[in-house]
């Protein structure tokens, strides 16, 4: 940068010499006080800048590395954004690939980090369903699989680093689409599509509460399934949030209330979720009944799996919810490694309601 900024081009068109007394690779500045300054990221106490540009702030074996990995988080939480120049004006710039769901990445996409941020992404494979509406760069591929720079990445390239990676780093190292390692029970091409519903020979809500509301906990989720005359599973709506005791049963019953024709309303039987069940039976007259989950979670999963690769499980061709429901299933691990698992059990229950059990109501 400094070579670039000293050269007769760059003066030439930005005329604005670097001082003798501050001319250094890690620190250079000009004749105007403006200055750049190159540092880790845990040593920027003490300085400001107007434009702050994080580069790769995880590396590979960091990301892994539970305690690595909420270090940088923290740093990037607690000390960054205290580092502008002019709160206001001043912008902070994060160039990364993704390389863990809890990665810098993963923070200001979520809820509590995404403050103003612009989302650009840019996967090696275009993916349609991801295509990235960031008002910095329209991606101008249509195509599912085009390349994102064939001229210097060709797929003989691409397909020759993809066999050296592997899947786990080619998802996030590539596609931006971090799957931990271990994962992989669930594929999202497995899910059939839908445009339009068939005549519904059943339909119900299945529901999962979060035991609290603090950012690193589960969310609460409200899901309503159908079982379709094809003799499919069909998931129709959901809403996932943080609710506490009083938001809660006010949203499981909004909920409700939207999908008439629901036969009855399945709750696990834990934490808030046995508080619910007793306030909308007696206030709301809703037909709810207790889920007693007596296996694990993952054992619930590779029940489900099979259905799901066979076709039996459909989901809306577009919905604003669908993208994250996905990345969900698809990130879900044997190991317990995953952020979030909240959108599985609901789904799990649905798929041992419509299409496990023979007999009808295996909850009542």
């Amino acid at each position: 940068m400094r070579r670039l900024v000293s050269s007769d081009w760059y003066q030439r068109l930005w005329p604005i010499p670097l001082t003798k007394d501050q001319n250094e690779k890690t620190k250079f500045e000009n004749q105007k006080t403006g200055f750049r300054q190159a540092m880790a990221m845990a040593s920027l106490t003490g300085t400001r800048g107007d434009r702050v540009i994080i580069d790769d702030p995880h590396s590979i074996e960091g990301a892994i590395s539970d305690a690595d990995r909420n270090r940088t988080l923290r740093v990037f939480q607690e000390t960054v954004p205290s580092r502008l120049s002019n709160p206001d004006r001043s912008a902070i710039i994060v160039v990364m690939q993704r390389i863990h769901e809890l990665d810098v990445s993963g923070f200001i996409l979520s809820d509590a980090g995404n403050h103003g941020y612009t989302h650009l992404m840019l996967p090696m494979e275009y993916e349609p369903e991801r295509r990235s509406d960031s008002t910095l760069f329209d991606d101008p591929r249509t195509i599912d699989g085009e390349l994102l720079f064939p001229e210097r990445f060709p797929r003989d390239v691409v397909d020759r680093d993809k066999r050296m990676m592997g899947s786990h780093a080619v998802a996030g190292q590539f596609q931006q689409r971090p799957s931990p390692r271990g994962g992989g029970m669930i594929r999202g091409d497995w899910f059939g599509r839908y445009d339009q519903l068939p005549k519904m020979t059943a339909k119900m809500v299945f529901a999962d509460t979060a035991m609290k509301t603090k950012e690193r906990h589960d969310f609460s989720v409200f899901e309503c399934w159908g079982k379709g005359d094809d003799g499919k599973a069909y998931l129709i709506d959901l809403i996932r949030g943080k609710w506490e005791a009083p938001e809660l049963k006010r949203r499981a019953a909004d909920f409700w209330a939207k999908h008439p024709g629901c036969r009855k309303m399945m709750v696990e039987d834990k934490a808030s979720g046995t508080g619910l069940i007793q306030s909308l039976k007696t206030d709301d007259k809703i037909p709810v009944f207790a889920i007693q989950r007596n296996t694990d979670k993952t054992t619930r999963v590779m029940d489900a799996a099979p259905h799901i690769e066979a076709g039996y499980v459909m989901i809306p061709r577009e919905a604003p919810w669908v993208s994250d429901f996905i990345g969900e299933c698809e990130a879900f691990t044997a190991d317990d490694s995953h952020a979030h698992d909240d959108q599985i059990d609901p789904m799990c229950d649905a798929i041992k309601e419509f299409l496990q059990t023979k007999r009808r109501g295996f909850y009542a």
